[in-house]
């Protein structure tokens, strides 16, 4: 069985917690099983961005949307190009 752990941002685990995780299901299944997917960087450079809408343009992306819009696609990517390297691995 081949698990991909995805990286949440802080409102809804701490980093801390995701760590464990990966350590844990790493420990119990094997390096070769276990990928992460840090969303943070992405989750940083998106929250970034909503605020330039907001600021420079006037728009403001509704909360619900913004976390649909940041998780949908990358996860799904990472999820089928598993076999492969995906990312960058979490120090753990």
């Amino acid at each position: 069985m081949k698990i991909l752990t995805v990286a949440s941002p802080h409102a809804v685990a701490t980093r801390d917690v995701f760590k464990g995780h990966l350590k844990g299901l790493k420990q119990v299944l094997g390096d070769e099983n276990v990928q992460s997917y840090d969303i943070i960087k992405r989750f940083n450079i998106f929250t970034h961005f909503t605020e330039w809408l907001t600021e420079h343009v006037g728009v403001e992306v509704p909360r619900a949307m913004a976390s649909n819009m940041l998780a949908a696609e990358p996860v799904f990517g990472a999820a089928h190009c598993f076999g492969g390297q995906i990312g960058e691995r979490a120090d753990v």
